[in-house]
Formats: structure tokens, sequence, C-alpha cells
């Protein structure tokens, strides 16, 4: 739960800004000494916990058996009593002279010589990949917000690490002076990266956290170009922690409020919704009906992060209560559970519907007598009925067999019909110009008869290279014998 993770870091972001902020100087001094003494504490604890556990492991061996329960009850000690004790033994107070501490000098070397360079070196290519957008006139990616956000944070955190070294060190001097200023491009271009995807699919919880440290970063760095105070970055985090978690702007409201209106719009555009009441059209585009299933479970099948009521859906100013009286009302069958669009090393997919559980192996069905999933030949070479059987005879063939006379009665080469059906698509998927494309079930099917079997295959998704040789597919047969 976010509220539980969010309550622990105000309550550790407040233990840091008591002791501070009566300070009038040495601020990031004291900041400094927590940090180094909570590595310490950390390294003392786990030190004892592993040379205890060595101790009471070799008595095991060697001696007598003591009991499992021994090892949790060591770990509680050393975390919760010796961890503790050692850690709230080695605080500053409040009105302690910081001004003879200082951190080690192999602390000053990791810092100065490994981290501020390797912070460069990251700002460096985030940089050359800005410049790439902007001569190609291109968006950015979306995973381009995170890629900046989290090492922000970390820098800002260095920052006020550093801050203590200023007077004895020129790299770490400039450091301090130039990088928020030559940061605030980068917040930028996260945030222009995070509200492409907003704009596309709307708010989530996870992209309002994303908008919140980017706030959050965008502020601090603003601020510390013209002045230095940890105490106003501290409030500040504890200020938008505060509002995401507790306020009416929270992220599940706001996130609930982003995609009910993604919802109404995707229904009024796709004629889903006419005259504020909802009707059935199965007509509607297979993307659109995907995006809409994807919404409604949004809304039914993950509980809500801060620890409220699961969200609903509210389409003009009706609640659904329930998954099933919404998806009902829109006359969402088995076909509109179409599979996630995937891009692997760079290949084309052509992907339509997730395939109908086969149960067993091979079942009776309609117009044909028989239904197999292509999935059961990877973990088995045969599958079997009381008549025949099927032999898998190269990665790309399949063989029937009669089990009265044990002859062959057909046989299908698999790749030649993906090629096939690839075929008559492939004008339409490159028209569409995408890595993954989504196609109608009846295109991405093909019937034939090899000797006494009459078959009709449907490719679930073909992945190509970009060569156009055939890499992967995914299948399900029906067929009769004859």
């Amino acid at each position: 739960k976010f509220q539980l993770i969010g309550r622990a870091v105000i309550s550790y972001l407040i233990f840091l800004l008591i002791p501070i902020i009566e300070r009038k100087k040495d601020t990031e001094r004291y900041i400094q000494s927590v940090v180094v003494n909570t590595g310490e504490t950390l390294t003392f604890s786990v030190v004892l916990f592993l040379g205890v556990t060595a101790i009471i492991g070799a008595v095991e061996i060697l001696l007598f058996n003591i009991g499992s329960n021994l090892y949790y009850y060591i770990f509680t000690f050393s975390a919760s009593v010796f961890g503790v004790t050692f850690f709230l033994s080695r605080l500053k107070g409040v009105n302690e002279n910081m001004e003879d501490y200082d951190i080690s000098g192999v602390g000053k070397v990791l810092l100065s010589y490994i981290v501020i360079p390797l912070i460069i070196g990251y700002t460096t290519i985030l940089y050359i990949y800005s410049g790439k957008i902007i001569i190609l006139m291109k968006l950015p990616k979306g995973i381009v917000s995170h890629l900046v956000l989290w090492y922000m944070t970390f820098s800002l955190f260095i920052i006020v690490m550093v801050t203590p070294l200023v007077k004895e060190n020129k790299l770490i001097e400039k450091f301090k002076r130039w990088f928020p200023l030559f940061s605030v491009p980068l917040i930028i271009l996260a945030f222009i990266s995070i509200f492409e995807r907003v704009f596309q699919y709307g708010i989530t919880e996870n992209r309002y956290i994303i908008i919140m440290i980017i706030i959050w970063l965008m502020f601090s760095m603003v601020f510390y170009i013209f002045r230095t105070n940890v105490k106003i970055v501290i409030i500040s985090l504890i200020s938008l922690i505060f509002v995401s978690l507790y306020t009416p702007l929270n992220m599940v409201k706001i996130s609930e409020i982003s995609q009910n209106r993604r919802l109404e719009k995707l229904l009024i555009n796709n004629g889903f919704l006419k005259d504020g009441k909802l009707i059935k059209n199965q007509d509607a585009d297979l993307k659109a009906k995907k995006d809409i299933i994807d919404i409604v479970d949004y809304f039914y099948n993950y509980y809500d992060l801060i620890g409220k009521n699961r969200k609903v859906i509210k389409v003009n100013g009706k609640e659904y209560k329930d998954k099933e009286s919404f998806v009902t009302e829109i006359g969402v069958d088995s076909s509109w559970y179409i599979s996630d669009i995937k891009e692997i090393n760079n290949n084309t997919y052509v992907e339509y519907i997730e395939s109908v559980d086969t149960g067993n192996g091979i079942i009776n069905i309609g117009n044909y007598n028989y239904f197999v999933s292509g999935e059961k030949f990877y973990d088995n070479k045969v599958v079997s009925s009381e008549q025949f059987e099927i032999k898998v005879i190269s990665k790309d063939e399949i063989v029937f067999i009669s089990k009265n006379t044990k002859e062959e009665i057909g046989k299908i080469n698999l790749k030649e019909e993906a090629r096939s059906v690839y075929a008559k698509v492939e004008k339409e998927v490159k028209e569409k110009g995408e890595s993954g494309v989504l196609i109608a079930t009846e295109k991405m099917a093909i019937a034939g008869e090899k000797g006494k079997v009459r078959y009709k295959i449907f490719f679930k998704s073909i992945n190509l290279r970009k060569d156009g040789e055939i890499e992967k597919y995914w299948y399900d047969i029906y067929f009769s014998i004859q």
C-alpha cells in the first residue's frame, strides 16, 4: 500500500527535518552525518548477523542441532536492538556544533572522483539524446521520464551530501553550482515524455507519481540555482507526498477521474454511447475494444494503491459497481480480449485475439470435428485422440497418423500456411506502419485440405524479421478427418 510507504517516508523526512529546523548553518553537514551513520549502522548490523550465524552454523554442523528459530531471533536482535541502539547512540545533538564533523577520505574520493563524474557522464548522454530529438523532430520515448527522474533524484541527494565539501574541492563546487541549471532542460524533457503518455492513455497512479516527482525536482533544482536550503527541499517533498495521499487531489481520485473521461471519450467515438445511453456495437475497431477492456481491467481488477475502496466506472452520471454490469451493457465477448502488442528485437508482430482454453488437448468443436491449440506442441511432440494422433516432425511441420492403420493421413507445413496468411494482410500491415498491428480474426485464418485432413488454421500472431522472413507464430487448428 502506498499509504503505508508514504507514512514511512514522511516519518523519516520529519525525523531528518526536526533537528535542523532551528539550525542556522551546517544543515547539510548534519544530513551528511545521518546518512553516514545509517550506512555504518547497516554495515555493523550485517557483520554482526553474519558472524553470529556462522558460529551457530558451525555448532549445528559439528556439535548438535539448535533449531532454525534462533536465526530469526539473531536477525531481529541485529536489526531492532543492536541496529537501533547503535544508530541512535551516534546521532548528533540538535545544538551540537558540526564544524569539526567530516566524512572519511574514502567517502570524499568516492563522491569527488567516481559518483560526480558518473553523474556528469550520464547527463551528457541525456543531452545527446535531447539533441537527437530536436534534429529528428520526434517526441521522446516514454521511458525517458524514468531515466531522467530517478537519476535526477539521486543527483539532488548527492548535491546535499557534497555541499559541506564545496570549499575544499573545486570539482564539487562547480558541480553544485552548475548541475541544477543543466538539470532543468532534462526535467522539462521528462515532463514532455510523461505527458505524451498522459495524452494518449490518461493519468494512472504511476503516472501521477512521476508527475509529482517532476514538479518536486523542478522546484528543488530551480531553488538550488539561487540559494541552498535543504529544509525547503524536505518540506516540499513532505507536502507533495501529503497531497498525493491524503487530499481530494490524491493519486487515486485524479486517476479515477482521468480514466473515466478517457473511457467516456472512447465510448462516444466508437458508437457505444449515444444520447446518454450505452449500446452494443460489435463493429467497433479492434484497437478501441482493447483500450476499453484495458480501462475496465484497471477499474475492477486492481485494488486502490492507497487503501480506499475499489474504483468504479462512471458513465454519464451512472456508476457501475462491478465489471459484469458494465461489460454486459456494451456487449463484451471473447473476441474483445486482444493480446498485448509487443516489440521484440524490432520484429513486426501481427496479433489479434488470445487463444481459447483447450483443456486437455483435442476436443470436438463446431463445423469441424476437432480443435487443438499449437501451444500443446510446445511441451509435447504428440497429441492424441482415440482414432488418430498428431506428431511434430520438424519445427514447422505436423503430421496426422491413423491409430488403426498407422498410416499418415495428412501433413501440414505451418510456416507455408503462415506465409500465405501474411501475404493476405501484408499491405494492411505496411500501411499502418507499426511494430504491432491488430488484424481481424478472419483475415488471420487459412483453410485447406491435406490428404484426409480438412482444416482451418487461425494464426494468433505472426512474428517477422525485418527481412520479411517469418520467425515465430502462434496458432490454433480446427479440423476434421475425412
